[in-house]
C-alpha cells in the first residue's frame, strides 16, 4: 500500500518574505565581498608602486655602486702607474751605474742596493695598493648594502595584512 504523505501549505507571505530575506542576506554578503577584494586590490596595487619604487631604488645603488668602483679602479691604474713609471727609472738608473762600475765589489754592492730598494719600493706599493684595493671594495659595496638593508625591511611586513 503506497502511503500518503500530508502536504502542508506556506503562505504566500510567508515564502515571499523568506525569499526577500534571503535576497538581501546574499546581496549584503556580495557587497561585503565585493568591498573586500576592492580594499585588497588597492593594498596589493600600493604594493606594486611600492615594489616598483624599492626597484629603482635599488637599480640607482648599483649605478651608484658601479660608479664608486670604476673610479676607484682608475685611482688603483694611476697608483699602479706611477710605481711602475718609478720603477722603471730605478732600473734604468741602476743599469746606468752598473755599466759605469769599476770592478766586480762595485757591481756586487750597486746589485745588491737595487734589489733592497727594489723590495722595499715593492713592499710599501703593494701595502698601499692593498689598502686602496679595500678601500674601493668598501666604497663601492656601500650603497648596495643600503638597500639591501632597506629592502629587507620592507619585504619583511606583511604587505597585504588586514
Amino acid at each position: 500500500m503506497a502511503t500518503r504523505t500530508k502536504k502542508t501549505f506556506v503562505p504566500a507571505e510567508t515564502v515571499a518574505a523568506t525569499a526577500e530575506a534571503a535576497t538581501q542576506a546574499a546581496t549584503q554578503q556580495y557587497e561585503k565581498a565585493v568591498a573586500a577584494t576592492r580594499e585588497q586590490a588597492a593594498k596589493a596595487s600600493a604594493l606594486l608602486e611600492d615594489l616598483a619604487v624599492l626597484g629603482k631604488g635599488n637599480l640607482d645603488a648599483v649605478v651608484q655602486s658601479n660608479t664608486l668602483f670604476a673610479k676607484g679602479l682608475e685611482e688603483i691604474s694611476r697608483e699602479f702607474m706611477t710605481y711602475a713609471q718609478a720603477s722603471l727609472e730605478t732600473a734604468a738608473s741602476a743599469t746606468k751605474a752598473l755599466f759605469q762600475a769599476k770592478t766586480l765589489q762595485d757591481v756586487i754592492a750597486l746589485n745588491n742596493e737595487y734589489a733592497k730598494t727594489s723590495l722595499d719600493t715593492f713592499l710599501a706599493n703593494s701595502t698601499k695598493l692593498s689598502d686602496l684595493g679595500v678601500k674601493v671594495a668598501n666604497e663601492a659595496l656601500e650603497p648596495i648594502n643600503a638597500r639591501v638593508n632597506l629592502t629587507i625591511e620592507k619585504l619583511s611586513k606583511p604587505a597585504l595584512a588586514a
